[in-house]
């Protein structure tokens, strides 16, 4: 891999009870340069959600993770925080009504924007809906969680990671119009796991991030290179290598320009100026 390419991935989720910062370091190894780095769900720290200054925790936590890898390594990182859209039917299963944990919800995203205004994170995220089968409820719920989101994000400028089910076309055009309600800038919104029908996302505005599988890849670049690339490492003990490796945005990136599926060029765009577009910061190696 060429030295002065960065190679960032855009979605991965570490944890002190996983590999950690020893993920990181194979992430490095393999060539990765930057990471976009996602806290994971309340319930993983160990909170039990009775307040909304319960998700301090799971922001402190990843907050923390991002510090400790940019000082023990040479990768830099940038945390992404925000409530899980799966906390809403994982706390009324617990025994929360409906109402209160929307509640608790919307305040926890509210204190995630906090902590963005205090440039402690980039961006709010993941945030979205459920991406398996939920009630009429849930669903409404969710999309007003979102529609929040897209306030909070517009009114304080800054970007939003969405985590959906996997969207079609008409589902993107929805969207689109849910943020144009919003008044948010489109391009500020990053669909984390996207199919890569990079066309539709270009046309409507919003920035795919794509898992980084071969045919995912060959697909995307077919219709351009405005997307980025992602792994979704869960760090999940139970789960070792879900949902992929951190090896394997570079070992993927080496791939793609080895096999001349895309030039140094399209790594740029992808790697260094549509993330530091999206979420407004610097990708220098």
């Amino acid at each position: 891999m060429n030295e002065e390419l960065p190679i960032l991935d855009n979605h991965m989720h570490l944890r002190g009870n996983g590999k950690g910062i020893k993920a990181a370091k194979e992430f490095s190894k393999a060539g990765g340069t930057h990471i976009v780095l996602v806290n994971l769900p309340s319930w993983t720290y160990g909170v039990n959600l009775t307040d909304p200054s319960n998700y301090k925790k799971p922001f402190d936590k990843c907050i923390a993770m991002s510090k400790e890898i940019d000082k023990k390594t040479d990768l830099n990182t940038y945390p992404v925080i925000g409530v899980h859209p799966a906390e809403l039917t994982k706390w009324t299963e617990e025994g929360k009504s409906l109402e209160e944990t929307f509640e608790l919800m919307k305040k926890g995203l509210n204190l995630a924007s906090e902590y963005i205004k205090e440039k402690k994170a980039i961006a709010l995220g993941e945030i979205g809906r459920p991406h398996y089968p939920v009630s009429k409820e849930v669903m409404e719920l969710s999309h007003e969680l979102i529609r929040h989101s897209f306030r909070l994000a517009n009114d304080n400028g800054f970007s939003v990671q969405l985590h959906t089910e996997s969207m079609t076309k008409e589902d993107v055009i929805k969207l689109s119009k849910m943020i144009n309600e919003s008044g948010l800038d489109k391009s500020k919104v990053i669909k984390h796991f996207s199919n890569p029908i990079i066309d539709v996302y270009t046309q409507e505005g919003i920035l795919p991030s794509i898992i980084s599988k071969k045919e995912n890849l060959k697909e995307a670049i077919k219709k351009g290179s405005r997307f980025l690339m992602e792994t979704d490492y869960l760090d999940d003990p139970q789960r070792p290598g879900a949902v992929l490796g951190p090896k394997n945005v570079p070992k993927k990136t080496n791939w793609l320009l080895n096999q001349k599926i895309v030039n140094k060029e399209d790594l740029i765009n992808i790697h260094k100026t549509i993330p530091e577009e999206a979420y407004g910061i610097k990708v220098n190696l």
